[in-house]
């Protein structure tokens, strides 16, 4: 009931303050129109109120009349105006409303957040300050004989002030499933299966940073096992900025996978202000590995609209040893556009898979692999923001 009462009295206060500063507009207009005394003579025959001390009594009549209907219209629109932007700001799908359902989530998890980095403020004014922002992704992706594969997909990530904003929380539904993969990578073979999800949470730690490197560590927990990350970043342009490299080599130890090593190279080419060319190499390896396994992708993205980008993309993976062949491919042509609102994204992505199964695991004499099998299949995703940092 308070909340209604409160929206109500917004209106209100709107429309009043709306109605001062849009009378005085008007007003002046009106004015500034009426220099010259012109009057229909229809006008001036069916006025029976003139005042002869007025030079031109019929004008201001009609100035006043004017500036009367003219407040009262203008009244109108600016109300009008008010209730659109209203109905613009609530996004409401069947009987649910978006923007409410984002802004609880945003609000928890700024709750959250201070409630952790509280703990670090030294005096009252310090509370308070910190900030969680994050997406949602819900998706569909059916594929040739499997048409229930409904992926969910979510991360937070919040900094806490108190800590000089050198301490990050991150927490998303399987963080391992993202470190696997490549930036721009999305419909993935087996890792968005309801079956093999798990949330996953980190505390990452940034380190001293320059303009082109920076490092930081973490430790969290994924893939139902606890683990340490230290990585490095670095970080530069070339060419007049239209090439940027950038490297993220890193060290793991994993509970149950034992030591580890990852190492992303990410470049990217701007052809022009429309269209880039990237180009993305993973390389990863972990004690319970039979051997490294590689991922490698190149993508032509471009803008053809301020909201929409096409993004063009071929990805080929497979093992290091005992030969460097590969086991998986993809292409896929995806449509990204931002929809509704500032905040929501939606996504198109047809892609056809080719992957080929191990017969013979061979380390010595090289694996024995079975022929190629496609895999067509459609994506269709959902996303919202939240926090916006």
């Amino acid at each position: 009931m308070y909340k209604y009462n409160l929206q109500g009295l917004v209106v209100i206060v709107l429309l009043l303050f709306c109605n001062k500063s849009t009378s005085k507009q008007l007003f002046a207009v009106d004015v500034d129109s009426t220099d010259t005394c012109i009057s229909s003579p229809k006008e001036s025959q069916t006025d029976n109120h003139k005042n002869p001390l007025n030079p031109c009594p019929t004008a201001t009549e009609k100035l006043t009349k004017s500036a009367v209907k003219g407040e009262q219209q203008a009244l109108d629109d600016v109300s009008r105006k008010f209730q659109e932007n209203q109905k613009e700001e609530r996004l409401k799908v069947l009987f649910v409303d978006v923007n409410s359902m984002m802004e609880t989530v945003g609000s928890s998890m700024d709750w959250t957040a201070n409630w952790i980095d509280s703990k670090f403020a030294e005096t009252e004014q310090g509370k308070n300050k910190a900030k969680a922002w994050g997406h949602i992704n819900i998706g569909w992706e059916p594929r040739q004989g499997e048409w229930s594969n409904l992926p969910v997909k979510f991360r937070v990530r919040a900094k806490l002030p108190n800590l000089e904003n050198k301490v990050e929380l991150i927490l998303s539904d399987n963080e391992q499933e993202d470190l696997n993969s490549l930036p721009y990578e999305t419909v993935r073979p087996e890792a968005l299966k309801s079956s093999q999800r798990s949330l996953g949470a980190a505390v990452r730690f940034m380190h001293a940073s320059t303009e082109h490197l920076s490092s930081s560590s973490r430790i969290g927990t994924g893939d139902g096992q606890m683990y340490v990350r230290s990585s490095i970043t670095y970080n530069e342009k070339f060419w007049s900025d239209k090439l940027i490299i950038n490297l993220q080599p890193s060290v793991e130890y994993y509970y149950s996978d034992g030591l580890a090593g990852r190492l992303l190279i990410d470049t990217a080419y701007a052809i022009n202000l429309k269209n880039e060319l990237r180009f993305s190499y993973l390389l990863q390896d972990r004690e319970s590995y039979e051997a490294a396994t590689w991922r490698n992708g190149i993508y032509s993205i471009s803008a053809l609209t301020d909201k929409t980008a096409l993004i063009i993309g071929a990805t080929a993976a497979g093992v290091v040893e005992p030969d460097y062949r590969p086991e998986f491919y993809k292409f896929s042509v995806r449509i990204r556009k931002k929809a509704i609102r500032s905040w929501i994204f939606l996504e198109f992505e047809p892609f056809v898979e080719f992957n080929r199964a191990r017969l013979v695991d061979d380390p010595i004499n090289g694996h024995i692999y079975g022929d190629f099998e496609r895999d067509i299949g459609v994506a269709l995703r959902f996303e919202a923001h939240y926090g916006f940092h």
